[in-house]
């Protein structure tokens, strides 16, 4: 069973970043806290839903503060706009199994489940931009339909050197530009990365033909 992705239905697409264009957040894993987290288990049901819920109430997860940000040329101050982003912008994770603590690393089983989610994702939200957070995940992200697209910006490159480019996928209704970028959990460059996704989100708004004003 996939997790429900966390998305209000009546403004999604409408207001964020650039309004009109639909995006998704997809995350990598997840561990639930305390004496309920077992490695390889489900995560629960509601976990997108809760992830969201309690950074737009506490605003202390540092991971999801950053992938917010990084649609942004600076890092937004004021949390009615991070509320703001959230009311327009769907969130899910990529593995559907619990990593148990922080620092594990997905076992391929898991990639491969993940792979089957995200598909369902992308035909449920049909979003017409994903940010995939973090190397790991763009590099296990399904090779069936995956086709990497080039535009004028060149992507930054990782630690390791590798570029890696966007790619397209089908949503049901067209497609979705997947940008990837560096985990923000760590070694995080809010410069270097949030150039990166303003550049593919105007491409994205290319290929849709909208107008992208920005939605800050």
């Amino acid at each position: 069973m996939t997790i429900d992705p966390w998305v209000n239905r009546d403004s999604y697409g409408k207001n964020g970043p650039c309004p009109g264009l639909s995006i998704l957040v997809l995350g990598e894993s997840s561990y639930t806290k305390g004496k309920h987290g077992v490695r390889g288990a489900p995560l629960p049901p509601d976990w997108n839903q809760r992830i969201i819920g309690s950074f737009l109430e506490k605003g202390d997860d540092l991971t999801i503060k950053r992938a917010t940000d990084v649609f942004y040329a600076t890092p937004l101050t004021d949390r009615g706009q991070e509320r703001k982003f959230w009311q327009s912008t769907a969130f899910a994770n990529f593995i559907q199994m619990d990593m148990g603590e922080p620092g594990k690393r997905p076992r391929k089983r898991e990639w491969l489940v993940g792979q089957q989610a995200f598909q369902q994702y992308l035909l449920e939200l049909r979003p017409q931009f994903v940010l995939a957070v973090g190397f790991g995940l763009w590099d296990n992200l399904p090779d069936k339909c995956r086709q990497e697209h080039h535009f004028s910006v060149k992507p930054p490159r990782g630690p390791t050197g590798v570029e890696r480019p966007c790619l397209l996928y089908p949503n049901g209704n067209g497609s979705a530009l997947v940008c990837g970028i560096r985990h923000t959990s760590r070694g995080f460059s809010h410069e270097v990365w949030s150039r990166w996704v303003m550049a593919s989100i105007a491409e994205a708004a290319r290929l849709h033909q909208i107008v992208c004003r920005g939605g800050r």
